[in-house]
């Protein structure tokens, strides 16, 4: 259960990282549309959410956002460095 929160966290966050223009363009290699970024916004904050609930009814409330807060770090760290190493290449 905790590597599907794991991916569950990950898709969000990358939803959610498409909102900046650079990774949008380097993925879908055309100019972000601003009717994409409403949907990208509520879909990426939708599946964190519905990954916090999952995480908190999984292992316990106070488990469970311990977790899901460090899967939110180990993610975002991972994305942080990936964008970077693609950016410079």
């Amino acid at each position: 259960m905790s590597l599907f929160i794991f991916i569950m966290i990950f898709i969000g966050l990358v939803f959610l990282s498409l909102l900046l223009r650079y990774p949008y363009k380097k993925i879908f290699k055309t100019k972000p549309n601003p009717k994409h970024n409403i949907y990208l916004h509520l879909l990426g904050w939708s599946i964190l959410v519905a990954s916090m609930f999952l995480s908190v009814s999984v292992y316990g409330f106070g488990v469970g956002i311990t977790y899901w807060f460090g899967f939110l770090t180990l993610v975002a760290l991972g994305i942080v460095f990936a964008f970077s190493y693609f950016r410079a290449n």
